[in-house]
């Protein structure tokens, strides 16, 4: 089964052990937890054919934390689960040096590399850009189900990765908006 892959990339992600603790987390991180719970999780079930990524920094020394649907565990769709996880791979991420990655005990994967390594990852898939930039595309047919759905509103990765680009998508005003009707497509194309 092909892997529909995410990524929403951030400057950064204010987390802090006070503020998961307490619920109130940055709009940054609510934004990121909202994207994983759209991405991976749908009726009381998981999408085990899709991954998503959430990036903090920039282009040459990224900080990824990924979700993979096929081997998540223990985590839940709630904001509280999902900022926990993600502070989390964070604290896990400020022991690392660049260049390295691990896979955490409940299947979340994180590493630090340049846009060039995460490009390298995806050798061979079509990518997909949803940016601020002239010349938007539209969803359609073109839309593969072994693709990487990058959003990018900010242009934190556009200026290095629209040139990779297979097609530049529709705008959405939200990344959580923009996975939702990328997972609908291939939901309602499957049925």
């Amino acid at each position: 089964m092909p892997t529909r892959s995410f990524v929403v990339p951030f400057t950064d992600i204010t987390i802090t052990p006070d503020s998961v603790k307490s619920g109130f987390i940055s709009p940054a991180l609510v934004t990121a937890c909202r994207a994983v719970n759209v991405a991976l999780f749908v009726s009381g079930n998981l999408r085990r054919d899709v991954e998503i990524t959430v990036t903090q920094g920039s282009p040459d020394e990224l900080k990824a934390i990924t979700f993979l649907g096929a081997s998540l565990r223990r985590v839940s769709p709630d904001e509280r689960s999902i900022s926990f996880f993600l502070m989390k791979a964070d604290t896990k991420l400020s022991e690392m040096g660049s260049g390295s990655s691990i896979v955490m005990d409940n299947g979340i994967v994180v590493g630090k590399c340049t846009i060039e390594e995460l490009l390298e990852g995806w050798s061979g898939r079509p990518l997909f850009v949803a940016a601020r930039t002239r010349g938007e595309g539209h969803f359609d047919s073109q839309l593969k189900p072994d693709g990487v759905y990058i959003y990018d509103p900010a242009g934190v990765l556009s200026g290095r990765i629209v040139v990779h680009a297979s097609s530049i998508l529709r705008f959405k005003r939200t990344p959580e908006r923009f996975i939702l009707d990328v997972n609908r497509h291939f939901d309602v194309s499957s049925v």
